[in-house]
């Protein structure tokens, strides 16, 4: 069922059936029940709106039926319907921390496994502001879609960017645990600069990200464009930020992780 189609409700319903096919023996249906769902997620901006859906539908329906799913499990189960029912071009990325919450460390490598996600104390993060246009934009399995198959091709710039990438991910780690912020913060803009070279990026996602570096802070994209990850550095004036994103037509949150 494409995704365009049927909006929030087809994203529930392909999560309904996901999760009746891999539990059904476990279920017993002795009362109806009614699922409803609304979302305070910008659309199509990149900050994982679909996927966040499809989490919460799997564990409404869960707890309805006392089951205790595990973080890894629900997030494979979460994939699994957005790229075998729904047919979008996703990776675990997003399924991972919804599914875990907090903050994590992830190798995505195949074959993916809990011993692949680590958890990273929340408390190491720096001053993390996002800023997202509130213009609708497209489905993230547009640009997804077509970087995945440069990526099966074997397209040499792809797989150069994206080891450096993972370098990016190591780096960014040790930085955090080490409190070195001034790392991490260059890291951010390192990881902007490489997503530029293979992925494509609008116009508007470019203003956002240099409206913050305008501002002496880091910036780079959320996902697939739309949002921005903005990391002012020391003790800013976070004031400067929501005003200076506003006058350009954008609108800013302080980002909490407990």
């Amino acid at each position: 069922m494409p995704l365009g189609a049927e909006g929030l409700a087809g994203l529930v319903v392909a999560a309904s059936r996901r999760f009746a096919h891999h539990f059904g023996s476990q279920l017993t249906f002795d009362q109806p029940f009614s699922l409803a769902c609304s979302t305070s997620i910008p659309k199509q901006v990149g900050l994982a709106g679909s996927s966040a859906i499809i989490i919460a539908t799997l564990r409404a329906l869960a707890a309805q039926f006392d089951l205790d799913i595990p973080p890894f499990e629900l997030s494979e189960i979460a994939l699994a319907t957005e790229v075998e029912d729904l047919d979008i071009a996703a990776g675990p990325m997003d399924r991972v921390i919804q599914s875990y919450e907090g903050v994590m460390e992830m190798d995505l490598a195949p074959p993916r496994s809990e011993t692949a996600y680590r958890r990273v104390d929340p408390n190491l993060l720096p001053t993390i502001l996002i800023a997202w246009d509130p213009h609708e934009g497209i489905s993230s399995g547009v640009p997804h879609g077509d970087l995945r198959e440069r990526w099966r091709r074997g397209d040499e710039v792809v797989l150069d960017t994206i080891r450096e990438l993972r370098n990016v991910v190591d780096r960014g780690t040790i930085a955090l645990e080490n409190g070195d912020h001034e790392t991490f913060f260059d890291l951010v803009n390192h990881n902007f600069e490489l997503r530029c070279r293979i992925f494509p990026v609008r116009e508007r996602d470019r203003q956002m990200v240099n409206i913050a570096r305008d501002l002496g802070a880091a910036g780079k994209l959320c996902g697939s464009g739309g949002a921005v990850l903005v990391v002012p550095r020391g003790n800013a004036d976070l004031s400067a930020f929501s005003h200076a994103f506003a006058a350009a037509g954008y609108r800013t949150c302080r980002l909490l992780i407990t």
